[in-house]
């Protein structure tokens, strides 16, 4: 029975929190897979992918994307922003968008989320520009210091 902690560790680790619910991931698989394909119809977007990272003081996950960009464009927050809140359903709405060079594949090129929720948007561990989405606001906005501990203490009201 060495396996059963671990079978439920997995179980419990991908919870999604959205607005106060809690989600199963295995349950939105076809919802990350259409979050995907929305947030991969702006023009500076190559490819991206959606997992969930853990907020502190909740009982799930928030969602996350990882984008790579296009060569030769730059991160537009505000119409990516326009993008998601128009297409997507506020519970799909991603809360942190990280910029990467290029996203991380496995020898059979599927997309790595491992390292991605693990080092989640934590300025120590994450050298990649981060964006959130604020409570009550409408446009992505850089992670600073300031709010970071506001997530950190909970006062960030997600």
């Amino acid at each position: 029975m060495a396996w059963l902690p671990n079978f439920f560790s997995m179980i419990c680790r991908d919870f999604i929190v959205t607005k106060q619910e809690n989600f199963q991931a295995s349950l939105l698989r076809p919802l990350t897979g259409q979050q995907c394909e929305i947030i991969n119809n702006h023009t500076n977007i190559e490819i991206c992918n959606i997992f969930g990272v853990e907020m502190p003081n909740t009982d799930g996950r928030a969602g996350m994307t990882a984008i790579a960009l296009k060569d030769g464009h730059e991160f537009d927050a505000g119409s990516i922003s326009a993008l998601i809140k128009r297409d997507l359903a506020a519970y799909a709405q991603p809360v942190f968008i990280r910029i990467l060079p290029e996203l991380p594949l496995t020898g059979t090129f599927n997309m790595q989320k491992g390292d991605l929720r693990e080092a989640t948007y934590h300025p120590d561990q994450c050298p990649d520009p981060v964006y959130v989405l604020k409570p009550g606001e409408d446009t992505y906005t850089e992670l600073d210091a300031e709010f970071y501990q506001k997530i950190l203490s909970a006062e960030a009201r997600y």
